[in-house]
């Protein structure tokens, strides 16, 4: 219910409004998940071992923003609703400012900074998607959910260019995504 009343306001915003601020927090969805993916990793290593400094900065963020990186898609929208008052505006450039400044940046800087200080040449990231069809019903306009699975497609390639570092590590992303039939063509 709460998702059709959001999809009802988004209907007022320009097209390319929402497809930014969808591209913003699919970007913080699947980053949060990665960093907390990194530092999961990290914490399974045995008691008593030393933590490199890039492990110390992913645990340390992790710790400090456990509650929004553990968020799905909507919400993160909820909670860039409340930042700004429960106004969410997604014209208002402020509210991407917000996203970008105090937690995008430097989430991507400790990933970069991880990947960065371990001895691999490769990375591989998966990422799978699976019930984006919970909000789906035929029955009201279905140009936001359309959007939100649009820009999940295209931001794969996003990040592998964000996540690409100045010493030549090759990161490869990768998505995986799993809808229902009638979705699939519905899209098409």
């Amino acid at each position: 219910d709460e998702l059709l009343q959001d999809i009802e306001m988004a209907k007022t915003y320009s097209k390319a409004a929402v497809k930014t601020f969808f591209f913003s927090v699919w970007q913080v969805v699947i980053l949060s998940k990665i960093i907390y993916s990194i530092c999961e990793r990290i914490m399974e290593k045995p008691s008593g071992t030393d933590y490199h400094e890039s492990e110390s900065c992913v645990i340390k963020f992790v710790e400090d923003h456990e509650e929004l990186i553990k968020l799905n898609f909507l919400g993160i929208i909820r909670e860039i609703a409340k930042k700004r008052s429960n106004k969410l505006d997604i014209e208002d450039a402020g509210i991407l400012d917000w996203l970008h400044e105090d937690y995008l940046k430097p989430l991507i800087k400790v990933i970069k900074y991880y990947f960065a200080s371990m001895n691999f040449k490769y990375c591989r990231i998966v990422i799978m998607a699976d019930g984006l069809d919970k909000a789906w019903d035929t029955k009201n306009d279905l140009t936001f959910q359309s959007e939100m699975i649009f820009t999940l497609l295209e931001v794969e390639e996003k990040l592998q260019k964000i996540l690409v570092d100045k010493k030549a590590k090759q990161i490869s992303v990768r998505q995986i995504m799993f809808l229902r039939k009638d979705i699939y063509e519905y899209l098409r």
